[in-house]
């Protein structure tokens, strides 16, 4: 017998206007059945500020330069 497993997967993709979730139980190889998948569109003001934020992350040093204002956006994405 084999054992399932349930599995959380997110993705915001390079649109960058939400978030997909599913929720899965799988054996890992064959069998999977979709147990929810769900659609999270951004806010219109946080769409316009991950773009903005994207566009001044150029190098790694931008990482550092902008994290402050990249923690801001994390803990607005944290409170969907």
């Amino acid at each position: 017998m084999t054992k399932n497993l349930t599995s959380l997967g997110l993705m915001s993709g390079t649109s960058g206007d939400g978030i997909d979730a599913s929720v899965i139980i799988s054996d890992g190889k064959n069998d999977y059945k979709v147990v929810q998948d769900e659609y999270v569109k951004y806010e219109n003001d946080l769409y316009q500020e991950i773009h903005e934020a994207k566009e001044k992350i150029n190098i790694f040093e931008d990482l550092l330069k902008y994290k402050d204002l990249l923690n801001k956006l994390e803990k607005k994405l944290h409170c969907l």
